[in-house]
């Protein structure tokens, strides 16, 4: 996650001069796709529907990798964004074209906004078709730079990752064994009976640690963080486990401090 938000940091460093697309598509045709209709967070869907079926970012990534394309305007550019939280890849969409195939398209990519000879672009090839609202909500992307050329479903998650994310594994109002509240917020924020309201980012990166795990926001800390395991329980409740940075693993108690029973 802190990858995330390292890397879209840099787009504010590229230039925005305006760029001419040199791929004249007809731009009056309506099933025209634009570099607006794909804006938002695209992840993998077997990663997705496994994050969703466990609540836990460890096990869904035996099934599938976490990929994330991200396709966001800042000012004037469109960044592309590709990560496998492991590597990334941060290039500028310059056009989106038509394939001769029936839903088939390519986006084009530059290094950098300015002009760039067809030589020297990327394309992202991609399959999907509009709901009835006119939207994409899923599509079959083949993304050639993280994933060499792969072929993935991908859904349409929002604008924001966190919040999603969040929204699937740990979102909620919760009453822990001492009748005490804890929140955790989609938008990031973690309120405890004993600590000021913080952020948190849940961490995807399964060999990072020996559970699952949250970084939460620690001023006192040496780092800067501190870290809570978790783990759902077979009867609804979540278990909250003491952790510690070991070089560059996080390492979790084997037993629980707190279990949580949701409350909203």
């Amino acid at each position: 996650m802190q990858l995330l938000k390292k890397i879209f940091i840099s787009v504010l460093g590229i230039s925005t001069l305006l760029v001419s697309s040199a791929f004249g598509a007809d731009s009056t045709n309506p099933d025209r796709v634009f570099i607006k209709d794909l804006e938002g967070i695209w992840m993998d869907k077997t990663y997705l529907a496994a994050l969703r079926e466990t609540k836990s970012p460890l096990a869904a990534g035996k099934k599938a990798a976490p990929f994330v394309i991200a396709i966001r305007k800042e000012g004037k550019v469109h960044p592309y964004f590709a990560t496998d939280f492991k590597n990334a890849t941060l290039m500028v969409v310059f056009d989106v074209e038509p394939d001769k195939k029936e839903h088939s398209y390519r986006i084009v990519l530059g290094k950098n906004n300015q002009p760039t000879s067809a030589e020297e672009v990327v394309y992202v090839w991609f399959k999907g078709k509009r709901a009835a609202d006119g939207q994409f909500r899923a599509l079959e992307i083949k993304e050639p730079l993280v994933r060499k050329g792969k072929w993935a479903h991908y859904e349409r998650i929002g604008r924001d990752l966190g919040p999603s994310l969040n929204s699937i594994v740990i979102t909620g109002k919760y009453r822990d064994q001492n009748g005490k509240t804890w929140e955790f917020g989609d938008k990031g924020m973690i309120k405890t009976p004993s600590e000021n309201p913080s952020y948190f980012e849940l961490s995807l990166i399964g060999e990072s640690g020996s559970c699952d795990y949250i970084e939460v926001e620690d001023l006192k800390s040496k780092t800067g963080l501190r870290y809570y395991g978790f783990g759902w329980a077979k009867d609804g409740v979540l278990n909250l486990y003491k952790a510690k940075l070991k070089g560059e693993k996080v390492i979790c108690d084997k037993d629980p401090f707190t279990r949580l029973k949701k409350t909203s």
